[in-house]
């Protein structure tokens, strides 16, 4: 599986539909969770009950360090915004994203993605 992941886990939150949503209105509500590696551990591993047979992490190497919005994707828009990133999305992945086992070596660790086995 993988869940976004970072230094400090934290609640995202969203005003209005997400994802096909039904949310009305101007009060956020939940979108996504970012875990920490502790986090991670005890709401995900460890409930399983399955050992860890293999955890990497992706990480963002240029980035906004203070705004979590701040995405290359979301600068791109209209009609024209599934071509530029269909064929430029391996450049853009080894131009903006960086792979590590450690997520202390990423500098703004990303996604967590965890194989576990019985």
């Amino acid at each position: 599986f993988s869940v976004p992941f970072s230094r400090e886990g934290f609640e995202e939150t969203k005003s209005g539909p997400s994802y096909g949503g039904n949310a009305t209105g101007s009060e956020p509500a939940f979108f996504q969770r970012f875990y920490d590696e502790a986090t991670l551990r005890s709401r995900l591993i460890e409930p399983s009950g399955l050992k860890v047979e293999a955890m990497t992490f992706l990480g963002e190497v240029r980035y906004q360090p203070d705004d979590i919005h701040h995405r290359l994707a979301s600068r791109l828009s209209g009609r024209w915004r599934p071509l530029m990133l269909g064929w430029s999305f391996g450049f853009l992945s080894r131009h903006f994203m960086q792979r590590s086992d450690d997520w202390r070596q990423l500098r703004k660790p990303y996604l967590a993605f965890v194989i576990l086995k019985k």
